[in-house]
């Protein structure tokens, strides 16, 4: 038994050898893609303001009166025509690099459930369902105590990304698109409407009855919106969220965020560690089982808990 148990181990400390450095890469490139996002939108905005201010010199230079100069006034208007084209490529770099970091944060989010142990089979899914009193009522959970209501709807959107269409519901990642958080359990997001992590923890939220953590009546939100806590959320600590037993989610990154999960860990988890830190969220097309950390731990992490009425 002891000669297995010290296999077993070493496997693990060489997969996590082996996977710890994956992991790693795949964060810091998602950074520098948000970076380069970042960047790309500031230029594009630049190069419109300024565009738009060339455009008011020419109207002053083209008008009749003592400003009047016809040709400086013509130049000014191809300036600001380039600007535009430049605004336009700028753009298409910043979408290029929001994509790959969306590619390089699902790339991390697998990575540290494989770290981690994390399930995502549909077998143990439908296990934690099962044992779960609140009942799924279309894209509504009723009954049962809160937390129950939560760990309910989180697992049954899993569980129908799992099985796709048309028993369960829809999976693929759109951050443009328009809002809709009013059928997150079946059959998910039409194409065409936006499908992210903030606007499926929103629809979660709404689904087990919550107030809205945007402060928005569902209308709308994102990450930044999120650390409002409005209604009865409110911000914790890592230990006051695993000991308070609410509903929670979290929000990573720094400034507003960049990626938000809901907390669902096992309803049986016996103070194990690794059922205890998982969650579930729309980090990738499914939406699926992942754990607190996902990001290492130099990640700023904030906690939201749903207080008790």
């Amino acid at each position: 038994m002891l000669k297995k148990l010290r296999a077993l181990l070493t496997a693990a400390v060489h997969s996590l050898r082996v996977q710890q450095p994956l992991h790693d890469r795949a964060v810091a490139r998602m950074k520098a893609r948000h970076v380069g996002q970042k960047k790309a939108e500031g230029q594009a905005k630049a190069a419109r303001e300024a565009g738009d201010r060339l455009r008011q010199e020419a109207h002053r230079l083209l008008t009749f009166g003592p400003e009047e100069d016809q040709a400086k006034g013509e130049r000014k208007l191809r300036r600001a025509e380039r600007k535009g084209r430049k605004a336009l490529k700028l753009d298409a770099k910043a979408e290029r690099e929001k994509t790959r970091a969306i590619f390089w944060r699902g790339r991390a989010r697998t990575i540290a459930k494989r770290i981690n142990g994390v399930e995502d089979k549909i077998d143990d899914i439908q296990a934690q369902i099962d044992k779960l009193a609140p009942r799924v009522e279309g894209n509504r959970v009723v009954g049962g105590d809160e937390f129950d209501r939560w760990l309910k709807c989180l697992n049954t959107m899993a569980l129908n990304c799992a099985k796709g269409l048309p028993e369960g519901r829809r999976n693929f990642y759109s951050m443009p698109g328009s809002w809709n958080v009013d059928h997150p359990i079946h059959p998910g997001e039409a194409i065409g409407e936006r499908s992210d992590c903030s606007q499926t923890m929103t629809a979660a939220i709404k689904a087990c009855g919550f107030p809205d953590i945007n402060g928005e009546d569902f209308r709308g939100g994102f990450t930044g919106t999120m650390l409002r806590a409005a209604g009865r959320w409110r911000e914790v600590s890592l230990e006051h969220m695993l000991k308070a037993r609410r509903p929670a989610v979290i929000v990573y990154g720094s400034g507003n965020g960049h990626h938000t999960e809901g907390w669902c860990p096992s309803i049986d988890d016996d103070g194990d560690f690794i059922d205890a830190m998982r969650t579930v969220g729309h980090g990738s097309p499914p939406v699926d089982p992942g754990t607190v950390h996902l990001f290492g731990g130099g990640e700023v992490e904030r906690y939201f808990i749903l207080a008790a009425e």
